[in-house]
């Protein structure tokens, strides 16, 4: 059975309050009778009229939040200066420390009330507030757009009620637009007066920005009606001329730091700032219970009776009392602990947490009035807590973009071993000491009362708010690095917030459907669970669905960064990344995002996705590729070690077995956050998505490769150093892989239900039973004496490319896990680890070169056969510039680089990554060389194409090509090849004496190889000869 207590109170003679709670905390109900409407104008610029008790309950219980462009900063910036005039007491930030009223400036998700239009700022709102449930003031102001029509200011004033009516905890406060000298018959004062007439009518909290700068402080002009504008300026002699400034005359003839203070003032003057201040402390005094009045009544209120308390946990409980009477009207009670305030209610309830556990603490409470009288303490009342059972205690939850995060204070003997500063090891050496406290989460969709039956969506260790894998899992610093807190709010402005408390724990899911998610925290100690259930470990917060934004952790600026020159900035992020993107829910992942001194918004640069290898983390990579033509560097850490694939859904679930893991499949949840993790760059940087590059060394190596193949339309090029490329036969890390998924022999199947896992991963599988498909450009390396990769698996990779016609460079040798890869040449056959010269794109088409007279031979697999070092294709260049790629027509400029062994050799040529140009299988096409030197068809003929509808010319003749010509301009159409017409070499204009003979030659070249006939029409010359024939 449950207790229905009910109060009747007056919110500051305006407004009558109905407060209907069950005492066991399963529901409450607020409504509001509209009355009278909270007005703040000009008549409230008296800052000393303010009980001074009233601005300390404003700091105390008021989270405002405010979306202003320029015109609306004049009241923060007011507000600062005024706290730099009269000191703390009027202090404000947008945290709230030091006991500074919480005012969140800006970052709201919109400009003001009209723009980006006039309507963002509403839903804006609702987003926001869904993160923010800790706000409860949202205000907007004008910048000019006031200036609308009647039908617009109107939906404004219904958006306001409708953000009312479903958000009924948050008080909205309504605004008037700034001045802009058009009297009292202008359409701003007319749209001024709408919304005046509305607060009025409705009941509403409106500040009136208009009024409070239509008026200086001697309050006896209505300057808006003399012509004001925003800047004061104003027309003194009724001529229609703004000639005078109300604010700086009145400024000038005061003195300053007594009457008014300097402070900046957008578009306008300091007066019309302080003024804007003064009017804002007046508002959140009355938020906070103030009646506005002041003086008059000196009658305090009756001594609260009854006062009783009740243990709720080792640190927290409840108090409760009979409700005050007085003259006018209770305005709130403050509550002693020891004498000592420690806070104050409206209602006749409250809870005071933070207790010590098996303490006596001793209880008052006074009631007081919209003025500031207060009554005497009643009499006091003993309180002890329970004996430490090590609770949770101090639930937080704030919801972004679909991701749910709860942060709690650790139990008081975990909190007290905890020191300020770790290094990584020393965190996770404490976690395994304190193996058996762990944490307990649960939700639900509705309310939890009882967390009996129930079973949690996740148990977590200790210190949940540290960072222990931003150096990685096997990198040395992965024990004796700095460990880092994480910093769970959003960035302001690329500005990180504050790292959680040392002693505060952090977990994050992503809820499956919105609405409202409730929430419970408990610890479990040696198995044995405390369910007790508060405020203090049981929240609720309205959720979306959605997979979460990356939290920035902190920004660092580095000059010359592995190799490069000037100063690169380097953000890091963590996002608790949960399924699809990972196995389990709440697994922290670190990102870093490094920009180039020379980036500009206005200029987009590639993406350079940076897999780390073994023992390496997100601050690794081989080379910063082509950084002085630009790109953004990107990297993330390897968590699981699954070497940038995917992993099993059980894993960090159920325990491998067989018969465990062939219940579910190999998931690519590694490949799925790297890919949401690029969208999520590309969204807030200028990036090209079409120049994506994808590298990495070892480990990182192989991922490289296997996420670029499987995702040709995200990656334009790969760099790969000694990547295992079949994982099934890697001498060493074979047992890596099956780690991640199952032992080969239990051939645990990947997520299509078809497919064994370790034959997904097998690049040599997978590129044969994916001919059609298209795969980026790929550079790669491996050393035939690299015993613990494996050289055998390399050559089988190669195979496959060649055999499935792919576009690559290939460079093995003798320097083991070492081998480096080089990108291929430029047109002076010049190569480099970190250049790649090509301006190689997704969405253009790639040469497959196959087979060259000049590639060195790799063997067969065994390391001792073939040559001990050498390349494959690493001395063919083609021009970007001059592709041809048509529906009917395909062409392309190539050439061997004079760097080349040969000045001539012969290729297979496939061309990939079509655009428009392609045919069906078997059907036939036409092909041309012509030897640009010469302009001399040098080889022509058909082909058929392959049942994949590959077209591929064999024995091709290429030619040395130098940025003074040469090469080959390979051309393939459909059908057969048109003939064309030969070309006439210009001959240029020629001039000789009148009796003299003139001789020229006469040159052409045809592209088809025909013979040339020769003839000249017009010639009026006499004794002309001309020949008709080459």
């Amino acid at each position: 059975m449950h207790t229905l207590h009910l109060v009747l109170r007056l919110w500051d003679r305006s407004k009558a309050l109905v407060f209907f709670a069950l005492v066991s905390g399963f529901f409450g109900l607020w409504t509001e009778i509209p009355g009278q409407a909270i007005i703040i104008d000009h008549n409230c610029t008296n800052l000393s009229a303010i009980p001074e008790n009233y601005i300390l309950l404003a700091k105390q219980n008021l989270c405002i939040a405010y979306g202003h462009t320029s015109h609306g900063s004049q009241i923060t910036t007011g507000m600062t200066g005024l706290a730099s005039w009269k000191g703390s007491l009027y202090a404000w930030n947008g945290s709230g420390s030091n006991g500074a009223l919480r005012l969140i400036d800006g970052g709201l998700g919109a400009n003001d009330l009209g723009s980006p239009n006039r309507t963002a700022w509403e839903a804006a709102t609702r987003t926001y507030l869904a993160a923010n449930p800790h706000v409860n003031v949202i205000i907007w102001s004008w910048c000019g757009q006031v200036d609308g029509t009647s039908t617009q200011i109107q939906q404004y004033l219904d958006l306001m009620n409708g953000l009312e009516t479903d958000f009924p905890n948050v008080k909205f406060v309504y605004m008037t637009g700034h001045l802009n000298g058009g009297g009292a018959d202008g359409n701003v004062n007319l749209r001024n007066n709408q919304i005046r007439a509305y607060c009025q009518a409705n009941g509403k909290i409106l500040y009136d920005f208009a009024d409070i700068e239509s008026y200086d402080p001697d309050g006896l002009v209505n300057y808006m009606e003399l012509l004001a504008n925003d800047n004061c300026d104003y027309d003194s002699d009724g001529n229609g001329s703004r000639d005078r400034n109300w604010a700086t005359v009145w400024q000038n003839a005061h003195t300053q730091n007594v009457d008014w203070y300097s402070c900046s003032s957008a578009h306008s003057q300091p007066l019309n700032a302080n003024r804007k201040a003064y009017a804002a402390w007046h508002l959140w005094a009355r938020l906070a219970g103030w009646s506005g009045q002041s003086g008059q009544d000196t009658t305090p209120p009756s001594v609260p009776a009854g006062l009783s308390g009740e243990v709720l946990s080792a640190t927290e409980v409840s108090l409760s009392w009979d409700a005050s009477t007085d003259n006018v009207g209770v305005a709130g009670y403050r509550i002693y602990r020891g004498g000592e305030s420690v806070g104050t209610t409206a209602s006749t309830a409250y809870t005071d947490s933070g207790l010590q556990p098996a303490t006596s603490y001793q209880y008052g409470v006074s009631a007081y009035d919209g003025i500031g009288n207060e009554s005497v303490i009643c009499p006091p009342v003993t309180v002890t807590t329970s004996a430490a059972s090590g609770g949770v205690s101090g639930l937080q939850i704030r919801h972004h973009a679909g991701q749910t995060v709860l942060t709690w204070n650790e139990v008081p003997d975990v909190a007290a071993q905890i020191p300020e500063s770790m290094t990584v090891g020393e965190v996770k050496a404490m976690r395994t000491a304190m193996n058996g406290i762990r944490y307990r989460i649960y939700r639900s969709n509705s309310q939890i009362n009882s967390v009996a039956g129930m079973t949690p969506i996740k148990e977590v260790s200790v210190l949940r708010g540290w960072n222990s894998e931003l150096y990685g899992l096997e990198n040395s610093q992965a024990t004796n690095g700095t460990a880092y807190r994480f910093v769970v709010a959003p960035d302001v402005d690329g500005v990180p917030g504050t790292p959680v408390a040392r002693d505060v724990a952090v977990f994050a899911m992503n809820p499956p459907s919105a609405g409202t998610g409730h929430y419970a925290v408990t610890v479990v100690r040696d198995g044995v669970e405390d369910t007790s259930l508060s405020s203090a470990n049981r929240l609720s917060v309205q959720e979306t669905v959605g997979q979460g934004e990356p939290i920035l952790q902190r920004v660092v600026d580095v000059t010359n960064h592995h190799y490069t020159s000037g100063i690169s900035r380097h953000y890091y992020y963590t996002r608790w990344e949960c399924p699809p993107h990972s196995s389990i829910i709440d697994r922290p992942i670190d990102y870093r995002v490094v920009v180039p001194p020379h980036y500009s918004p206005q200029n987009p640069m590639p993406v350079l996705m940076s897999n780390h290898g073994w023992g390496g983390n997100l601050n690794g990579l081989s080379w910063w590729m082509n950084f002085e033509s630009g790109s953004i560097l990107v990297s993330s850490n390897q968590e699981p070690y699954d070497w940038w694939t995917g992993y099993h859904e059980l894993r960090g679930i159920v325990s491998p077995s067989q018969s465990a893991w062939s219940q579910g499949v190999v998931r690519p949840y590694t490949q799925r956050r790297i890919n949401a993790f690029y969208d999520w760059v590309c969204d807030h940087w200028n990036v090209d998505r079409s120049r994506a590059i994808w590298c990495g060394v070892s480990m990182g190596g192989s991922g490289s490769i296997m996420h670029g193949i499987r995702n040709p339309d995200r990656v334009a090029w790969l760099n790969s150093w000694v990547g295992v490329h079949i994982p099934a036969e890697s001498p060493t890390f074979r047992s890596s892989y099956e780690n991640s998924y199952g032992q080969l022999g239990w051939n645990i199947l990947y997520e299509d239900g078809i497919t064994p896992a370790f034959s997904w991963f097998d690049d040599d599988w997978y590129l044969r039973n994916h001919v059609a498909d298209e795969t980026p450009f790929i550079s790669f390396s491996n050393g035939k004496n690299d015993s613990a990769i494996g050289w055998s698996q390399a050559v089988k990779f190669l195979r496959a490319l060649q055999d499935t016609k792919r576009p690559f460079t290939f460079a093995f040798g003798m320097a083991g896990h070492g081998q480096r890869a080089f990108n291929p040449p430029n047109i002076d056959g010049q190569r480099s680890e970190s250049v790649n010269p090509i301006d190689i794109r997704t969405d253009q088409s790639l040469p497959a070169f196959n087979h060259c007279s000049v590639d060195d031979n790799p063997g067969n697999g065994d390391p001792a056969d073939g040559d001990e070092s050498g390349q494959i294709n690493a001395y063919l260049f083609w021009k970007t510039e001059d592709i041809v790629d048509q529906p009917a027509e395909w062409a392309m400029t190539i050439g061997l680089v004079q760097t080349a062994p040969e000045d001539s050799c012969t290729v297979s040529l496939t061309p990939r990554r079509l655009q428009q140009f392609g045919v069906s299988a078997g059907a036939s096409c036409s092909w041309t060389n012509t030897d640009i030197a010469s302009g001399q068809v040098i080889q022509q003929g058909t082909v058929q194409s392959d049942p994949n509808g590959l077209i591929t010319i064999d024995n091709l003749i290429v030619n040395q090509i130098t940025r003074s010509g040469g090469g080959n301009r390979i051309r393939i159409v459909s059908g057969a090849v048109p003939n064309q017409p030969p070309v006439l070499s210009t001959i240029g204009n020629r001039s000789v004496q009148a009796g003299q003979e003139i001789q020229f030659t006469v040159e052409a070249s045809d592209a088809d190889g025909d013979a040339r006939n020769y003839s000249a029409t017009a010639l009026q010359i006499e004794d002309t000869t001309f020949p008709t024939q080459d």
